[in-house]
């Protein structure tokens, strides 16, 4: 529901779309003996949709770097784009257990969770990571979609709240705010909710699309 899926990424760039991507290969790195430009070829292939390289890409990457929580991180959404969700999770552990940022590398493992359609799990991976950062931002959305998927808007609501107020510039909270409240057939604060999101970012043609489902729902056809 809402915007995509918000993935708490850590570092991950789309770097297929850089001038040095445009103008030469991925496997530009092939040669090299760096971790960290391994794992930035398995970014970009799995920007576009190259799980099996990506992981080959990453898997090179660990023999080099065994311990990087980021690279781990990547190989296990690439895992989890391509299924393999036990093996993923595998990744989302070591990951936790490694990483510097556990609330991000929990968030992370809720992500898995939430593709397997296993929400009850991706609502405890939320909560441990609200726990450790009350003040993630990520986690908060995140936990919103969750409970948005599972038609528990009076909860996802006080998720997007949460959101807004740590960050009352946050599009995507403002946004999924006012889908849950269309949801909710509380059409009025839908409207408002919808006004913040497009002040923060007018080009976006799903939240204006909102808006007017919501005004028709009033019966506001000006």
């Amino acid at each position: 529901m809402g915007k995509k899926t918000l993935f708490a990424l850590v570092a991950m760039a789309a770097f297929c779309v850089t001038a040095l991507a445009q103008t030469m290969p991925i496997q530009i790195f092939e040669n090299s003996q760096s971790a960290p430009l391994w794992k930035q070829d398995g970014d970009a292939f799995s920007s576009q949709g190259q799980f099996e390289d990506a992981i080959k890409c990453y898997d090179t990457a660990l023999q080099m770097a065994p311990s990087d929580a980021e690279i781990l991180t990547g190989k296990g959404f690439a895992l989890c784009d391509l299924g393999k969700f036990n093996e993923s999770l595998k990744c989302m552990d070591r990951a936790i257990e490694l990483g510097p940022r556990k609330q991000a590398a929990w968030n992370n493992k809720g992500t898995v969770f939430d593709a397997m359609g296993n929400y009850e799990e991706a609502l405890k991976c939320r909560e441990i990571a609200l726990k450790i950062d009350p003040g993630y931002i990520m986690g908060w959305l995140n936990n919103g979609s969750t409970l948005a998927t599972m038609g528990r808007y009076d909860e996802a609501l006080k998720s997007y709240d949460e959101a807004a107020r740590l960050d009352p510039n946050s599009e995507d909270a403002w946004y999924n705010r006012a889908v849950v409240l269309g949801n909710m057939s509380r059409f009025e604060e839908a409207v408002q909710s919808s006004d913040r999101a497009l002040e923060l970012n007018p080009r976006d043609a799903e939240a204006w699309s909102n808006k007017a489902r919501f005004l028709i729902a009033l019966e506001r056809y000006e």
